[in-house]
């Protein structure tokens, strides 16, 4: 199967079965290293510090391994699961250009909130380390590798389940850092809506490379700056993220129809 010619790709039966188990073997696997290095450090999950950073890095970068083994060992090779080339890349040049607005925006927003108070060399030096794990291996994960199987069903479908699957494992939120069923709702719906656009540019580009470093740069931006839902700037964020997610789906939706003629016809 060639990455130029995605449609609706052959791939293993029961495909919805092996995307099921690989999601939860990787999520069970971060959340026991996680918790316990959380045990061994003795730390306090509804603080962001060095130390729960570290435990965070640490589990994610064994589910990085992990994933990667699991790439190798796929059916698919690692070129077909997006490590490549971006191509369209005329077409693309929107996405540079949105994704500049949209950082524009928000840090226009941010200017009335201003960064965390402990933001030490240290604190700096572990964000940054723990945003690159997080979006390289969360992007291997949903926009590699659950994508990629989920295109049995065809292109529409792929964005869409694979997107669920991403909103739901954000649930996590709740447990380590969000702590309250009304937050973790809304970050499950952030995230749902933000692999909808992600996986759209997936199928646009045939590369995750772009949606790797979009990740690795809005969560470095959330985590460097102060927010809360208790301050402006906090709900700005998350409507921002909103607004700008569903519109940059839409907005690729009818390059993926024109990309994707045949499946046109399954678009909901």
């Amino acid at each position: 199967m060639s990455i130029k010619n995605l449609g609706k790709a052959a791939v293993p039966r029961y495909a919805a079965l092996k995307v099921s188990g690989i999601v939860v073997s990787m999520f069970s696997i971060y959340m026991l290293t996680l918790m316990l290095f959380v045990y061994i450090l003795e730390i306090d999950l509804t603080i962001v510090s060095n130390e729960f950073l570290i435990a965070n890095t640490l589990a994610y970068v064994v589910c990085v391994a992990v994933g990667m083994l699991i790439c190798w060992r796929s059916v698919f090779t690692f070129n077909e699961i997006g490590f490549c080339h971006p191509v369209n890349t005329k077409r693309g040049l929107y996405f540079w250009t949105i994704a500049a607005v949209h950082v524009v925006y928000l840090l226009i927003l941010w200017t009335g909130v201003g960064p965390v108070n402990d933001l030490a060399p240290s604190f700096l030096v572990i964000t940054i380390v723990f945003t690159v794990v997080v979006g390289f291996g969360e992007e291997i994960l949903f926009r590699g590798l659950v994508f990629r199987y989920l295109l049995k069903f065809g292109i529409f479908k792929a964005i869409l389940f694979s997107s669920l699957l991403f909103g739901l494992v954000h649930i996590v939120g709740g447990i380590t850092d969000v702590n309250n069923i009304f937050g973790t709702l809304l970050q499950i719906f952030n995230a749902f809506l933000f692999g909808l656009a992600a996986a759209s540019l997936v199928a646009v580009t045939k590369s995750i490379w772009p949606v790797i470093i979009w990740h690795i740069v809005m969560n470095l931006l959330s985590m460097v700056f102060d927010f809360s839902f208790a301050t402006t700037g906090g709900w700005a964020f998350v409507i921002a993220n909103v607004v700008f997610n569903s519109a940059f789906a839409l907005w690729l939706l009818p390059q993926i129809k024109s990309l994707y003629p045949k499946a046109a016809m399954d678009t909901p």
